[in-house]
């Protein structure tokens, strides 16, 4: 498209040179610059939104090659056409020139408009496949939801809760909870505070604040189990200190004691 409007100015100032002066040549190429700039916009914008990007290198030096090409074409069938119109009048000549120019203008006029009102369909048209394929992969994903789903609701999720009822049944669970997770797991409970309770809608919240030594090893025990452990328990606050020197080192394979402050918290559903 763009090669064709190289040959196009090299035809029309053909038509032009032979007795025109200079007032219809720079007219004519006024003409020819304004409707070049939207027909290469329109062009580029094409090329690029329709070339796979691996190919766009190549797209745009084929084009580059065809475009420069028009130049001696254009140049070529340009004094051919001087040649035969110098015999014609000069009032003929630029009559015809001024023809071919406003025949581009008004092919502009009419294509361009088009071409914009088009544009805003193909971005609509562009958005409604995109949105329509991302819906299609959510539809795809309907069957493992489903199946998912119906595994979950064949589980009792009550087991993850703390025992329900009064709040001094939900705090001496959590408690028992918490006794046995230590002491199974080689640590030293000191003290553990009295459980605070909290409602929270349909939940009841179940806080205790924990105190005990035990070393690195026991201590990764201590929190591996309360957080896998089923109802479910929540470990906030924690807070390791060594109660040895900086400069002690413990005999091979022992590991010195660590003092430890944690809060541990659970869920129960409340008025069941």
């Amino acid at each position: 498209m763009t090669e064709l409007s190289f040959e196009g100015v090299s035809v029309e100032l053909g038509l032009l040179l032979p007795d025109a002066g200079l007032l219809p040549v720079v007219v004519s190429l006024a003409l020819i610059g304004v409707l070049n700039g939207p027909l290469d916009v329109a062009l580029f914008t094409v090329r690029q939104r329709r070339t796979d990007p691996a190919w766009m290198g190549r797209a745009f030096a084929v084009s580059m090659s065809l475009n420069f090409a028009g130049f001696p074409i254009g140049s070529a069938l340009g004094g051919l056409l001087a040649a035969l119109f110098a015999a014609l009048q000069p009032e003929r000549v630029r009559g015809l020139a001024l023809l071919a120019a406003a025949s581009l203008l008004v092919v502009a006029a009419i294509v361009i408009p088009v071409w914009m009102l088009h544009r805003h369909y193909d971005t609509a048209l562009a958005e409604s496949l995109d949105k329509l394929e991302r819906y299609r992969r959510i539809a795809a994903t309907h069957p493992l939801v489903t199946r998912q789903l119906r595994a979950m609701e064949t589980r009792d999720p009550r087991k993850f809760f703390l025992r329900s009822g009064a709040p001094a049944l939900s705090a001496a669970e959590a408690q028992e909870s918490i006794r046995s997770l230590v002491e199974a797991s080689g640590g030293r409970l000191i003290t553990m505070a009295a459980p605070v309770s909290k409602e929270e809608g349909r939940y009841r919240h179940v806080s205790v604040n924990v105190q005990l030594t035990a070393n690195i090893f026991a201590l990764r025990k201590i929190l591996n189990a309360i957080e896998s452990n089923t109802p479910y328990l929540f470990i906030d606050n924690l807070t390791v200190r060594t109660q040895v020197p900086a400069n002690f080192r413990p005999a091979p394979g022992a590991e010195p004691e660590t003092f430890v402050q944690l809060d541990v918290s659970g869920y129960a559903i409340s008025g069941s």
